[in-house]
């Protein structure tokens, strides 16, 4: 069971850098499953760009998207197989919890694209369709 003193004890700086943290994780089935769910994620967001190849610019942001979902879950699953296998320095819990901010971060700065950069994008491209209707079509 967690409780407030186990996740304490998560952040102690013995815990975080023992270069040697065991076999034993309790968490890795769960992480697990977190990091498989974003490369499937990814995988289908791959397709759904795929399928609307003709609009570009909504191809931008599911390619980041889905490569966001790609790198971190391979990543993910790199370094809980490295942590499995007990290999020394890249078995740390801190760098498995660095990786998990970084997801954090790098969604943060998906949202901020999406409400800035991709408005923008969508907005010169809705002005782009009505210029193109007073245009003469070949």
């Amino acid at each position: 069971m967690i409780t407030l003193e186990n996740i304490k004890i998560l952040f102690t700086p013995q815990y975080l850098f023992n270069l040697y943290p065991g076999y034993d994780m309790k968490f890795i089935v769960p992480l697990l499953v977190f990091f498989g769910a974003l490369i499937l994620l990814g995988l289908i967001v791959f397709i759904a760009a795929r399928k609307n190849k003709k609009k570009k610019y909504k191809v931008i942001l599911l390619a980041i998207i889905y490569n966001w979902f790609l790198w971190v879950g391979f990543v993910g699953l790199f370094l809980l197989a490295f942590r499995y296998e007990g290999i020394a320095f890249i078995s740390m819990r801190l760098i498995l919890l660095l990786w998990l901010l970084v997801f954090i971060f790098w969604g943060l700065y998906i949202l901020v694209f999406y409400k800035k950069g991709y408005k923008k994008i969508l907005k010169e491209h809705k002005q782009q369709i009505e210029k193109e209707k007073y245009f003469r079509k070949k």
